[in-house]
């Protein structure tokens, strides 16, 4: 694999890329292997913490998203789908964040959903499975540009 030359912005991207994907599965392994949920906590505020930071580097495609969408009718398909795939990324995560805060402070007790087939499912839990697909998809399709990105 050919070397890559990386401004100081593209690696603070790719750095901040990754540390989104350490801080998400580590939030998971730490429920998984069933430790402590401060940790978890811990992990997941940085995780929103770094998506709070990614945003900030995407603000110049957010403020011209955000325009565009008065002129939704016009817009290419293109652009479309990454509109809507950054929405449904937005509500997932504002999701997630809302069902963990209601379960910390309910005693992990919070909302669960039936789901239609066995025991029902934490509302927080299926919120985090959804996100986890949705944050899998959005990886594989914009896996080329990942460390070449440019912030703008």
């Amino acid at each position: 694999m050919a070397s890559v030359n990386l401004t100081s912005a593209q690696r603070e991207r790719w750095l901040v890329h990754v540390w989104l994907l350490v801080t998400f599965v580590g939030s998971l392994a730490v429920i998984y292997f069933h430790l402590t949920i401060a940790l978890h906590t811990l992990i997941a505020v940085g995780f929103v913490g770094l998506v709070v930071v990614h945003l900030r580097q995407r603000r110049q495609a957010i403020s011209v998203l955000l325009s565009r969408v008065r002129r939704w009718s016009r817009a290419s398909t293109r652009r479309r789908t990454r509109a809507a795939g950054d929405a449904i990324l937005t509500f997932l995560l504002l999701n997630v964040l809302v069902s963990g805060v209601i379960d910390l402070t309910k005693g992990g007790m919070a909302v669960r959903v039936s789901i239609g087939f066995g025991q029902p499912v934490k509302w927080h839990t299926l919120s985090a499975l959804l996100l986890l697909v949705a944050l899998g998809v959005h990886l594989i399709r914009r896996a080329s540009r990942f460390r070449t990105s440019t912030i703008r």
